[in-house]
Order: C-alpha cells, then structure tokens, then sequence
C-alpha cells in the first residue's frame, strides 16, 4: 500500500512516535499518540519519511486508553505475544513504572518477562503491587535469584523422594550416562520403590522418581584416574560416581539397595570392572536388571541378518509408511 492509498482509504491509522534515529517498528511494539479517545484518523494522519503505519481496523485492535494518561497502549493478546516472543534477553531491571502506567517496550526483552506483563495486563493485581512497591534488589526477577529458587524447589523435590524411599524399605536403582548437547557427560539416576511397605501398607504402588544429573567427568574420584592413567569413565568409575550420589548426595543405605538397572555396554555389565560388578560389591543383595529395550534391539539387530525377516521388517516399515502418509487412510 503506497501513499495515495492511504489518503483515500476509509480505514482508521494509528499514528507511531518515530523519533530521528527509529526504524519502521511494527504496531504491536510501539506507543500511539492519544488523538480523539485514543485513535487517529487518515485526516490527521502524518506519515514519516522513514516508513509508512501499517494499517490495522479498530475493530481489530484492542486499545487500553487510560482517562489520565496521554498516551494509549496496546494489549497484547496471547496469540501475538507468542509469535513476538525471543530468548537471550535479560530478566532483572525494571519491568513497570512507578507511576502505575506499564510500559509498552519498543523491543521483546524475552520470554520471561513478556510473560510478567502478560500476567500483569491479565489482571494479577499481587505481582503488580509486588514489582511496583518492592525495591529494586527485591523483585525476584534476576536470573541469579531464579537460579536458587530452582534450586531450592529441587531440593525440596529430593528430600521428600529420599523420604519416600527410606519409608519403604528396599529400593533399586536405575542409571546410565551419556553426553548431552553442550558435550558435557551428563550420568543421571533413577531410584525405583514400592510405596509404604515398612508401614505394613502393601497397595503395589510403584514409583519411579528421576533424581539427579551429575557431571560425570567432574565426579570421577581422584584414585580411579591414577589406576587408569587418564580422565576416563571406566566402569568401576561409573560404579564409585552412582555409590558416591546414593550415599554422600542421597544419605541411603546400600544394603536396602536391591536391584540395578543398566544397558547392557560392556563399562555396564562387564564381569571383571564393569559398573553394575562394583555397585553390586557395596550392595550385596542387588541383583542386576537388563535393559530389555536394549536387549530387543540387539536382538532385532542380529536377527536382521537373516534375509528374510530383513525383507519382512522392510515390508512393515513400508506398510505403516502407506497409512500414516494420509490422514484418511490412518483412520482405517
């Protein structure tokens, strides 16, 4: 839409502040001058020499005019918050006015604190009050002060797990170790109980509670390099890392430990050094559990050297192929 369009259209412009140095920013990021109850129209329109309104029809957009204030604001809507949100952005620093008018960014300062005003403009009264009246150092907002409420939350989560699995008697675990996008080797571990059997409340309830990740190369203990010559995750190294978490991190006893389930790699389950074999010196009465995924895919990839059923599974994979590529023919 050119110039001439614009003079001989019908439809109501708003009119963005665009000082010497702005660029062309779009309508839902800008504040409009207050011009008749908060619109202004293609007779009062001024077009700026660096970019031309977008039209956009009143009935399109919805305008909170304060009856105090000179300017207008627009309110987000969750569908065009979402498509302007962005990452990397800094949380703290000031999120509102002090003189109780928000203020619409000219820039999306990131998700998190988009989604404060979002909150705020959706009618939270409590954390209006709270980001107006607290002190700077007080907000909460800061990604340092986020970081130890998570952290806090996360050991709250992990002592009522350790709780649960004290209060039940026997417990196994469940680990394996692999490197994650940021190429750091990430070893989690799983604890695994029946709820409530030490009270004598046998309800078959099975639980499985994800614990912790812990950076297994920073974990390894100090002897395990000087027997192996290097910074390597052995199996034994393995082993002393999940004992290390059960008892130093986690506070269990080792003989309730009854069970231990790994993938079936040689570091797991070698019979010599292999991290289930140290583990199980510690806890006497565990007893080792394959992976059975594991071992279906072994399976399946051995038996797929035989011709026919390699011919076979083809011919499945291309039949389920056929009903998912239409909608119609996967209702069958």
């Amino acid at each position: 839409m050119n110039a001439d369009d614009i003079e001989n259209s019908n439809t109501t412009y708003k009119e963005p502040i665009v000082s010497a140095t702005s660029t062309c920013l779009p309508v839902t990021e800008v504040i409009y001058n207050d011009v008749e109850n908060g619109y202004v129209t293609n007779e009062e329109l001024i077009v700026p020499d660096t970019c031309l309104p977008v039209p956009v029809p009143i009935s399109e957009v919805d305008f909170v005019v304060e009856s105090n204030a000179n300017t207008s604001i627009v309110d987000l809507s969750t569908a065009s918050m979402a498509e302007h949100l962005e990452t990397s952005h800094r949380d703290d620093g000031k999120l509102i006015d002090i003189d109780n008018s928000e203020s619409s960014p000219t820039s999306n300062e990131g998700n998190f604190r988009e989604l404060l005003r979002l909150r705020i403009s959706a009618g939270d009264v409590s954390l209006k009050k709270h980001l107006e009246n607290t002190s700077s150092r007080a907000t909460y907002i800061g990604k340092n002060i986020q970081n130890e409420l998570l952290d806090c939350i996360g050991s709250v989560i992990k002592s009522q797990i350790v709780k649960n699995v004290q209060n039940s008697g026997y417990y196994s675990i469940m680990f394996d170790e692999t490197s994650d996008i940021s190429c750091v080797e990430q070893l989690s571990l799983t604890l695994r109980y029946c709820n409530n059997i030490r009270a004598l409340v046998i309800n078959n309830e099975i639980h499985e509670d994800f614990v912790c990740f812990v950076d297994a190369y920073k974990s390894i203990w100090t002897n395990d390099v000087l027997a192996s010559g290097e910074t390597k995750l052995t199996g034994v190294a393995i082993g002393h890392i999940v004992l290390d978490i059960l008892t130093k991190d986690l506070g269990l006893d080792l003989k309730r430990c009854v069970g231990v389930a790994t993938d079936g790699c040689a570091v797991m389950v070698s019979e010599n050094c292999g991290a289930v074999t140290t583990i199980k010196k510690e806890c006497s009465i565990a007893v080792y559990c394959p992976c059975y995924n594991h071992a279906l895919n072994n399976s399946l990839a051995q038996i797929s050297k035989i011709v026919p059923i390699r011919n076979t599974i083809g011919t499945l994979k291309e039949i389920i192929a056929f009903f998912n590529a239409s909608a119609k023919r996967h209702l069958v």
